[in-house]
Order: C-alpha cells, then structure tokens, then sequence
C-alpha cells in the first residue's frame, strides 16, 4: 500500500526503521495511524495506509504478532471498504502473506501469495509494480518452505559428521 496525502510521512518513518530506530518509527507511525484516524476516519484510504505502515514499522522492531495481527486487520478493512480487486487490496493481501512468513506460518504466506498474485497478474498484468512485488514475496515464501522441508528431511548429525576431516591420503 502506497502512502498517500503525505508521502513524506512515509518517508520518516522508513528512515527511522532503517536506521534502526524501530521504537522511534512506531511512535511516529501510531501518533500518524490516530491522526489519520481523527481526520478522516478509520474507512478512509489514508488511515489504512497509515495502518499499513505501522505494520512495516512493527516487523522492523521485531513484533512479529503485532504486525501480523495490524496486517489481518488491514485486509479485512481493505476488502470490506475498497473490495477484493482494488490495488490497495492486492497489496495488503501481500504483505499479510510476507506477516505470515515472518510468523513462521510458511503454508499459509505460500498459499495467501499465490492467490495475491494470481489477483495481481489478473487485475494488474504482469509487468506492474504490484505484481513484481507480489510475485517476489511468494518467491521468499517458496524459499522458506523449501528451508522448513530440508530441516524436517535433515538426517542428525553424528559424532563423526562434526570430525575434521583426516589428513592421511587415500
């Protein structure tokens, strides 16, 4: 979801979050989220992408729940006030599916991903920017259920496995 009336909100609190300054960026994101909120109400597009950044800032501090649960709410909002195959929609059906990748809900984000970008390649084409990002944040999914199935597939290492290996030839 894009930032919208004020793109330079968006912009501090993304400078924040990369200098690291995650709890600084989630006062700034909730101060801008109320704000929002009291202005133009909690259907407006403006309080969703206020919302929607919130969440980023929440993932960049680490509250995985947090940002998972703000994002559930996001989607809901944006299919129940802007519809299923509004733009901003499709994005926030994307970035739930990255929450429940970063929540370790691999089967879930796989299976939210490839339904967002089926909408994405349908509604948007191929080439736009918001199914390029769709179609590599399932990517990043597939890459993480391929990393939880080679852990669950690992045979346990043993006691010769973690040996140096020898020296003598053969």
């Amino acid at each position: 979801m894009a930032a919208r009336s004020h793109p330079c909100i968006y912009r501090v609190s993304s400078s924040l979050t990369d200098a690291g300054l995650y709890q600084q960026a989630i006062e700034y994101d909730e101060r801008t989220a109320r704000h929002s909120n009291d202005i133009h109400g909690p259907d407006h597009p403006d309080t969703l992408s206020a919302r929607n950044n919130l969440a980023v800032s929440y993932r960049g501090a680490g509250r995985v729940q947090g940002a998972l649960d703000l994002r559930e709410r996001v989607l809901a909002d944006c299919e129940r006030i802007l519809g299923d195959d509004h733009p901003d929609t499709l994005s926030a059906r994307s970035n739930f599916a990255n929450s429940y990748r970063d929540a370790g809900r691999v089967q879930d984000a796989l299976n939210l991903g490839e339904r967002a970008l089926a909408d994405c390649e349908r509604i948007l084409g191929n080439d736009h920017p918001a199914t390029l990002i769709a179609r590599s944040n399932l990517a990043r999914a597939r890459d993480a259920a391929a990393a939880v199935q080679q852990l669950d597939t690992a045979t346990p290492a043993t006691v010769a496995d973690l040996q140096p290996p020898s020296d003598a030839s053969e």
